[in-house]
């Protein structure tokens, strides 16, 4: 119970001082998908968005990668169909997903932060963002 206290504290200082609606942490362990965090339930959906196709940018940030931030998420469309779409009936513009150092080689996770407005996530937003998935 401590440890989803202090998750949920880290995802919305996070929410706060970086400026964005919502944040979630995806995770994996083996091949199960889920949320173990959210700071707005209805992320939830998104999320559930991308493991339904198994595409999407806190899906492909899993694996040790570059964070991927969408500025315009209905325009991912031709990339993450059903990712574009849930994002665009929930209100969502922008996204920043970021992968989370774990000390296991059987889960992995994902730091994914949800605006409801068109933002440019630039190298200055993800460096601010950093300190959080670390």
């Amino acid at each position: 119970m401590r440890l989803n206290r202090l998750l949920n504290m880290i995802l919305e200082s996070a929410v706060e001082a970086l400026g964005f609606d919502a944040a979630t942490v995806s995770a994996r362990h083996h091949d199960d998908l889920a949320t173990i965090a959210t700071t707005d339930q209805r992320m939830i959906a998104l999320d559930d968005a991308q493991y339904d196709t198994g595409e999407g940018p806190c899906l492909a940030v899993l694996e040790p990668h570059e964070p991927i931030s969408v500025d315009d998420a209905a325009a991912s469309e031709d990339r993450w169909e059903h990712f574009a779409r849930t994002a665009q009936h929930l209100g969502v513009h922008s996204t920043l997903s970021m992968h989370l150092p774990v000390d296991s080689g059987d889960l992995a996770a994902s730091l994914n932060l949800y605006l409801k407005q068109h933002l440019e996530l630039g190298a200055e937003a993800v460096r601010r963002a950093v300190p959080f998935a670390d």
